[in-house]
């Protein structure tokens, strides 16, 4: 709030009643809009410190941003992999955010990546790494190459569910076939082999590099992931594992007010329409009636309740789980397990479903949380007592490929004349010892 104009000197006093009256002529007229009655405030991207701001605009201030020093040890234009008129792919650094924060718009890899490339304008997001994962990442210059590569993905992901349903109907079928005469279901194989060749090869293939104390059993494996508040709900959000499907949705339960809302609209059981109104009434006057306190509490109550929402089912194959030689131990927390010179195991993974945090919450459930992650070690035993934290620094993990496949002509357009495209990362930073070394 202002402070008191009597507080004020005059001069103060008579700007601020011309800028409000100026204000007010402008709202009248339509040139502006009331701002006060926006939803949401407009960004505006600041391109160079001398750039102009609108008489009349609106202005926050914020005098303690989060920052993201880590921008500022990298050398920006060696990260960059590929560029083309449509997107660049950067070899994203640990600890750097990738999009911008409300009070941070600068220390991000949209700006750093855009400003090393010459382009006065933030790129666009296109998918995102968590900050502490290092890796792949693929960054827009136009809105239709965004469109595109999202629609990419969305087709993925139909694709992948499409494939989970004929394999949960290939397994009714085997079952329904051992009732059956021998030969009766050839026809069907026959045609169900032609159809499993010409099915739609997979668009956007992401492969993931990650290091852990212990080695991951290799081969796919299927998880159903809940998402969680911990600390009863104090904590972060964390993506629960468990490999068994969840029951099937219960009915919603009803209590007594539901039940008898049900019973008055269908016959008046409680009385008639005057019984019905007067319980409306009293309903309104008792919300009417609850003091803050009161309905803080109902707000707790309603957030501990049960979620609806079912758990996602979510798919990765680990395909080479090999031993590595552990080089100095990093700095931050997380890492009090690693001892240089020990053995560790590093694993590549592809993922056909969901988010980094699918990777994260796998490794834990199977016995050996990522080095690093302090958000999921505490599911495993050995770290049952740790406090969940989300760590913004780094972790073992690395989007070390991304393969892209369209034999459309939009695809040839967008990806520079070719229907397939593949972008490796550089080295890992667990690596990077070993390799200065050799």
């Amino acid at each position: 709030p202002l402070p008191k104009t009597q507080l004020l000197d005059e001069e103060t006093q008579e700007l601020i009643l011309r800028i409000r009256s100026e204000k007010l002529k402008l709202m009248t007229r339509g040139q502006i809009a009331d701002f006060s009655k926006r939803k949401r405030a407009l960004r505006l991207n600041i391109s160079h410190i001398d750039m102009a701001i609108e008489w009349g605009s609106f202005i926050r201030v914020h005098c303690h941003p989060i920052r993201f020093d880590a921008v500022y040890t990298v050398d920006w234009p060696k990260r960059i992999i590929a560029e083309s008129e449509h997107y660049v792919v950067l070899n994203k650094p640990e600890g750097v955010p990738v999009p911008a924060t409300v009070d941070n718009l600068v220390e991000t890899c949209l700006a750093q990546t855009a400003t090393a490339i010459g382009r006065e304008e933030p790129l666009l997001i296109t998918h995102r790494l968590d900050q502490a994962t290092s890796g792949v990442l693929v960054m827009g210059k136009t809105t239709e190459f965004v469109s595109y590569f999202n629609t990419l993905m969305m087709q993925q992901h139909q694709h992948l569910k499409k494939s989970d349903d004929n394999d949960d109907k290939e397994e009714g079928e085997k079952e329904a076939k051992s009732l059956l005469p021998n030969g009766a279901h050839s026809q069907k194989t026959a045609a169900a082999a032609a159809a499993a060749t010409t099915t739609t090869t997979t668009l956007v293939e992401k492969r993931y590099r990650l290091l852990t104390l212990r080695s991951l059993p290799v081969g796919r494996h299927v998880g159903y992931l809940d998402e969680q508040s911990s600390l009863g709900g104090d904590g972060p959000t964390q993506h629960i594992m468990s490999s068994s499907p969840p029951p099937p949705p219960s009915p919603p339960s009803m209590d007594e007010d539901d039940e008898r809302k049900q019973l008055s609209s269908v016959g008046g059981m409680h009385g008639g329409d005057d019984d019905i109104d007067g319980d409306k009434a009293a309903d309104d006057e008792e919300k009417k009636t609850m003091t803050k306190k009161e309905k803080k509490r109902l707000k707790a109550e309603m957030a501990t309740r049960p979620r609806k929402r079912q758990p996602k089912r979510c798919e990765l194959e680990i395909e080479t789980s090999k031993a590595f030689v552990l080089g100095p131990r990093p700095s931050g927390e997380g890492f009090e397990d690693w001892e240089e010179g020990s053995i560790a195991y590093e694993s590549t993974v592809l993922l056909f479903t969901g988010r980094t945090h699918v990777i994260r919450s796998m490794a834990a459930h199977l016995g050996s949380p990522i080095l690093g992650d302090t958000l999921y070690r505490n599911l495993t035993s050995e770290h049952s007592g740790a406090v969940p934290v989300v760590t913004h620094t780094r972790i073992a993990l690395q989007a070390c490929e991304l393969k892209i496949l369209d034999e459309s002509e939009t695809g040839a357009s967008m990806l520079g004349g070719t229907s397939a495209l593949t972008f490796h990362a550089c080295i890992p930073w667990w690596r990077e010892t070993h390799e200065k070394d050799e």
